[in-house]
């Protein structure tokens, strides 16, 4: 099973293709030794998971932002 969440310090969270790239660029910055916060990652197995589990189709997401 893949992780669907990551720490900031996790190695994973250094990939793009599993934790996004805000979250590979965060985790890069965080292991640079750059002031950072601590923080987590929800990877992008763990957003399509969150997304199927609540019948949630991602066009919607799309039309959710044409209304504003």
């Amino acid at each position: 099973m893949q992780s669907q969440v990551l720490k900031l310090n996790d190695k994973k969270a250094l990939q793009s293709e599993i934790s996004g790239g805000k979250g590979a660029g965060l985790a890069r910055i965080s292991k640079s030794g750059f002031p950072s916060l601590p923080g987590f990652i929800i990877t992008a197995y763990g957003f399509k998971e969150f997304l199927d589990y609540n019948s949630i189709q991602f066009n919607n997401l799309r039309n959710l932002n044409d209304k504003e």
